[in-house]
């Protein structure tokens, strides 16, 4: 991956979920150092697993691993499909002026 601006670009990125459910407790990311570092994925499963809150059973959880190819979008909800194991992206819709305001009453 190249550096933007003297910063590396993560490189490996996985997603710890519930496995019942499919919601993305934790996204865990890994910037080399080196630009052609790698992490073992055991060892990034083991760091991502311990990092994930503390309110979710760890024996309930799964880790879902992506490579460099996917770039997070803050504007998207992350799940994942626990029947077929695949990441899911949807769309977090945007909340108009008057929709923030009908909320707070």
């Amino acid at each position: 991956m190249e550096n933007v601006a003297g910063y590396s670009k993560a490189t490996q990125t996985c997603f710890v979920y519930d496995r019942r459910t499919g919601e993305v407790v934790h996204i865990h990311q890994f910037v080399p150092v080196e630009p052609d570092g790698r992490m073992a994925e055991e060892e990034m499963e083991e760091t991502a697993l311990r990092l994930s809150p503390a309110k979710h059973d760890r024996a309930g959880l799964a880790v879902l691993y992506r490579g460099a190819d996917l770039e997070l979008t803050p504007a998207v909800f992350y799940r994942v499909d626990v029947e077929r194991g695949e990441l899911v992206e949807e769309s977090i819709p945007s909340a108009s002026p008057s929709d923030l305001k009908s909320q707070e009453r």
